[in-house]
């Protein structure tokens, strides 16, 4: 009996870490609102709240809170980004990214990610590193991550 337990546990164990070898989370951003500031060289800087939904490889879906700043040249290129947003999953766990892109092109580019926080099982997430793409339309983004 001891030994059936212990399979179960490292089996368990290796289904969890084989996930978060392979974390992945799609994103979809819808903006809120957007502060900015155009120079007379026609550079800007923009402040954008959004909001957001989200799936994950783990199957959960959730909502987003998102905080944006970015500054772009005259022919909005040369783009440096950070921001930060907070989701909840339906089962109301949390996960809290910190987003950072230098990219030639506003509307779409590679960035990285982090999860800088979580509670439930994104606890265990907590310091993991990802790749994201982002595609920009309108007033609406879509960003594909994949952590490791």
């Amino acid at each position: 009996m001891k030994i059936y337990f212990l399979i179960i546990i490292l089996f368990t164990f290796k289904l969890t870490t084989a996930n978060t070898k392979n974390f992945t989370i799609d994103m979809f951003f819808i903006n809120d609102k957007m502060d900015e500031l155009t120079f007379p060289d026609g550079s800007r800087y923009s402040n954008v709240k959004n909001r957001g939904t989200w799936q994950d490889s783990f199957g959960d879906f959730g909502t987003l809170n998102c905080l944006f700043n970015f500054s772009s040249d005259n022919n909005n290129k040369n783009l440096n980004l950070i921001g930060f947003c907070d989701g909840k999953n339906q089962s109301g766990e949390k996960l809290w990214l910190k987003f950072e892109r230098n990219t030639e092109d506003f509307d779409a580019g590679l960035g990285r990610s982090s999860i800088t926080h979580g509670t439930g099982k994104y606890k265990s997430l907590i310091g993991i590193k990802c790749i994201y793409a982002v595609n920009i339309l309108e007033e609406s983004a879509f960003s594909k991550h994949k952590c490791k």
